[in-house]
């Protein structure tokens, strides 16, 4: 017999009876798979080789890989698929190398139907493209704008801006040091104010700040809505670190829950995973930060054009093909929650789609 099936073999023998009966229920839709490829993984480095560990790790793809498949030829995942964050340039133009086009044809390959284009506070200072795009694909796109908080007709220009139906809302980050030495000096107080004035929702992600530091504006203008990009953690881009641990600031996010009008993305979340595709590590950040906010003020969102760690399938595969979340939690998660938070109303095209049971809906 070849050295290759006595080893597979071998490796079979010592699952647990649960491990083979979700191997065997993911060839059928079961949904204990990602718990299965986890205990593969680690009986693997319990064995203390590199040989081994790998491929009980191979085996615990092949079978998450299965189950994936039977989903999505079941089409079991109903409802709206909303990406709350993406970013987008023209071609030739942009390092992020994807434009709206290439970006609808991914969202209809991957059943999303409609997203949120966000802008780089600190490279899209022009609206003009994203405005574009949601004017070209009115359907599926919506924009969160960038405005610049020291302009001194700041008020106008949000005016201006909100005249195009397709702005939800506005983003602004803290990521430099001269951002930081900005915001102590109150910098970016008028932009909070006037975003309130025109009841735009503001986006904010602050990696080089103490979230606490945001408390005063949150107490500040309690009619307007904040929302945390980001899980408001740090994130590694080209000049943001991620924290090491990754959730070393989680406890500091769960406190902002506290706040009615206070909402969270996780976007870009497998940015933060120590393994690999399907991050089974997020789960009790994730269950930490809906368990504090409530599936209501939680989205999701791929940030898939700036996340290289995986693909745009499995930047939305680590949840919707889960078991961690009722099809229920899903719905708020992936469309529900960014229209309530957004005031973004369906379209004729997508209404459809849409359940009316709020079952398993957490508060």
């Amino acid at each position: 017999m070849r050295r290759a099936t006595v080893r597979r073999r071998f490796l079979l023998r010592q699952l647990s009876h649960r491990d083979l009966k979700s191997a065997r229920g993911a060839f059928c839709g079961g949904a204990e798979t990602a718990g299965c490829a986890q205990r593969v993984g680690e009986f693997g480095r319990r064995r203390h080789t590199a040989r081994y560990a790998m491929q009980t790790v191979r085996l615990a793809q092949s079978v998450w890989s299965a189950w994936q498949a039977m989903h999505m030829m079941r089409g079991d995942m109903a409802g709206e698929l909303i990406d709350a964050q993406v970013h987008l340039g023209r071609a030739g133009e942009s390092d992020l190398g994807v434009t709206a086009d290439e970006m609808v044809s991914a969202m209809h390959e991957n059943s999303v139907t409609a997203a949120l284009i966000t802008g780089r506070t600190q490279i899209d200072r022009d609206n003009a493209y994203m405005l574009e795009a949601a004017a070209n694909h009115p359907s599926e796109f919506g924009v969160i704008g960038v405005v610049d908080a020291a302009s001194p007709d700041l008020d106008h220009e949000m005016g201006e801006l909100k005249r195009h139906g397709s702005l939800l809302g506005l983003r602004m980050s803290v990521i430099t040091e001269q951002d930081r030495a900005k915001w102590r000096v109150g910098a970016f107080n008028r932009l909070f104010a006037s975003a309130t004035r025109h009841t735009l929702p503001i986006c904010v992600w602050l990696p080089t700040l103490r979230l606490s530091e945001l408390v005063p504006l949150v107490k500040a203008h309690p009619d307007l809505q904040f929302v945390l990009d980001h899980l408001g953690l740090p994130q590694p881009t080209r000049i943001v670190r991620a924290d090491n641990p990754p959730m070393r600031r989680l406890a500091d996010v769960v406190r902002l829950a506290q706040y009615p009008n206070v909402a969270i993305k996780i976007t870009g979340a497998p940015t933060l995973s120590q393994g690999l595709y399907p991050f089974i590590d997020l789960w009790p950040a994730l269950h930490r930060i809906i368990s504090a906010y409530g599936l209501q003020r939680t989205m999701w969102g791929s940030d898939w054009t700036r996340v290289k760690s995986c693909t745009y399938a499995e930047g939305i595969d680590y949840i919707r093909l889960s078991n961690e979340l009722s099809p229920g939690d899903k719905e708020w998660l992936f469309s529900r929650t960014v229209r309530r938070i957004f005031r973004w109303p369906s379209t004729d095209k997508t209404r459809g789609s849409l359940r009316e049971s709020d079952d398993h809906a957490r508060s």
